[in-house]
């Protein structure tokens, strides 16, 4: 039993604690009851009492080990999702690692899936407190496929009854260019857009109108984020690129970047293969490199500017 995925902040255990927990155990209370849980006091006296009455200050471990109970009378168990785990405070998710180690100790049925960006999970396993993270099952997600994308954005839309013409799918998916995220956010800014104007189809001028917004999306969502630990070097590394892009396109010669850098080539290749391994460049045509992720290149240009 799980809600939508948290984004991993400084706030995390105390959202759990305060808000996400305890509205999953309303939900499985009303889901017994029909109304507020009613538990029965040892002895001959029934009573209904509910979770607001007094009691000691809630815990993770205790608000977890709870709704762990609840959700094994429903013969259910209790999945925590969390999306851009990578941004998690390291004590923050050792916190969370421990309580469910010790669920897990204990017999409760409980799961931890989290999603992020490879270079900053590769980081965050470095901290002893998340060692747990290291025997979990890794998938790393590729890119989509045009098709695959526009099918996704025509079938979803037309399920919730406001659906794609096929010129604004084709354009939807060119500019989503098979990055998961932009995917869902290329087509919840359409969808947005053509229920502001009242209209019953998404249409290519509504896809337009959007792109321009993409850039900075991305920027706050994944950029901010990705670039949060890059190295003095590397961000020169970064800058020369999204400079070059406008004489020689996406594929960049490692070369120029080095002569804007006043570098020989053999003396940037260490930022060159740090940066590879973020996963904020990829090996172009022999000798170029080019942005591995989308838009990048447009967010360095608004924040350098």
């Amino acid at each position: 039993m799980g809600g939508g995925a948290r984004l991993a902040d400084d706030s995390l255990v105390n959202h759990l604690v305060r808000t996400a927990i305890p509205q999953a155990l309303a939900e499985l209370d009303y889901r017994r009851s029909g109304a507020e849980a009613k538990r029965t006091i040892t002895g001959s006296i029934n009573s209904e009492v509910t979770r607001d009455r007094l009691r000691p200050e809630p815990s993770l471990i205790g608000e977890l080990r709870a709704l762990s109970a609840a959700a094994r009378e429903h013969e259910a168990g209790v999945l925590m999702p969390l999306d851009e785990v990578q941004a998690a405070h390291p004590e923050q998710l050792a916190h969370l690692a421990m309580a469910i180690q010790d669920l897990m100790r204990d017999e409760y049925d409980v799961a931890f899936a989290a999603a992020g960006l490879t270079a900053g999970i590769e980081s965050l396993l470095e901290h002893p407190g998340t060692t747990f993270m290291r025997r979990a099952n890794r998938l790393e997600l590729g890119l989509l496929h045009g098709e695959e994308v526009a099918r996704a954005l025509t079938t979803t839309a037309q399920e919730h009854g406001r659906p794609f013409a096929q010129e604004a799918a084709r354009r939807a998916a060119s500019l989503a260019q098979g990055y998961p995220y932009l995917v869902q956010l290329v087509g919840a800014l359409s969808w947005t857009r053509a229920a502001v104007e009242q209209s019953s189809e998404i249409t290519l001028s509504h896809v337009e109108v959007i792109a321009p917004d993409l850039p900075r999306h991305m920027g706050n969502q994944v950029h901010k984020i990705a670039l949060k630990a890059v190295p003095h070097g590397e961000w020169g590394f970064l800058r020369e690129m999204a400079r070059l892009r406008g004489e020689h396109g996406e594929n960049i010669p490692t070369g120029e970047i080095a002569r804007a850098m006043g570098k020989s080539p053999s003396g940037i290749s260490v930022w060159r293969r740090n940066l590879i391994e973020r996963d904020l460049i990829v090996l172009g045509s022999y000798g170029h490199v080019r942005f591995a992720l989308p838009y990048l290149g447009e967010y360095l240009d608004s924040v350098l500017e």
